[in-house]
């Protein structure tokens, strides 16, 4: 549905979406190379979908941008919330999950620091930004995983990578469609005025901007 390639003048996306529809992709689901990129997608008739086709929360009121934005609200909350507690949580990543999940963490006390994370928050998805998070926890620690594949496969060893070092892999779904307040209401409108500030907005064939953590794409 959403393509990026790979070019000299930097990343270029290609949206096939319906009439009407918007798609939104944070900036860390971007791929490396030339290939498909995961998005959250609203559709005319306020209808909102992950990429897989998993229909999300419908915010009641809210128009297309704030709906997106509430969606991937609604995980860095839920990742954040994964690591309360936790000392020396490290968040990779700059698109708006992270940033989000990053000053939560910091909120409640959990910033890493010099010693190996007692946690890491992963969010571009990418197979090998896993398997480095394994890689580089603390023993006995949690990685938690908020970000979306753009696809291939994590070279990861259950046993020596995951299990001999007690560690803890928890992933964070999609917000699922469900009754939601308005958008107002839900106490998240500044964050998602926040939110807003970070968006590029660009049309299908165009170069991502540089300086937008999360793109609103239109065929």
């Amino acid at each position: 549905m959403i393509r990026a390639e790979i070019g000299a003048d930097g990343v270029v996306l290609v949206a096939d979406v319906p009439r009407g529809s918007l798609a939104y992709v944070d900036r860390d689901w971007l791929p490396a190379a030339s290939g498909g990129v995961p998005a959250v997608v609203v559709g005319e008739d306020g209808r909102i979908e992950w990429h897989d086709g998993t229909a999300v929360e419908r915010w009641e009121g809210a128009d297309p941008g704030s709906a997106a934005a509430l969606a991937l609200l609604t995980v860095a909350r839920e990742a954040a919330t994964i690591v309360k507690g936790l000392a020396r949580v490290e968040v990779s990543g700059g698109g708006l999950v992270a940033m989000r999940v990053r000053a939560l963490v910091e909120e409640q006390g959990g910033s890493a620091g010099a010693d190996p994370p007692r946690a890491i928050v992963e969010t571009t998805g990418a197979p090998a930004a896993i398997l480095d998070a394994t890689r580089r926890v603390a023993d006995l620690g949690t990685v938690v995983l908020a970000g979306e594949s753009p696809g291939g496969t994590t070279d990861l060893n259950l046993y020596p990578d995951v299990h001999v070092r007690g560690l803890a892999l928890v992933g964070v779904a999609p917000p699922l469609h469900g009754p939601r307040t308005s958008a107002t209401e839900s106490g998240d409108a500044a964050f998602v005025e926040w939110c807003r500030q970070l968006l590029g907005e660009i049309s299908s064939g165009s170069v991502v901007p540089e300086d937008a953590a999360w793109f609103c794409v239109t065929a």
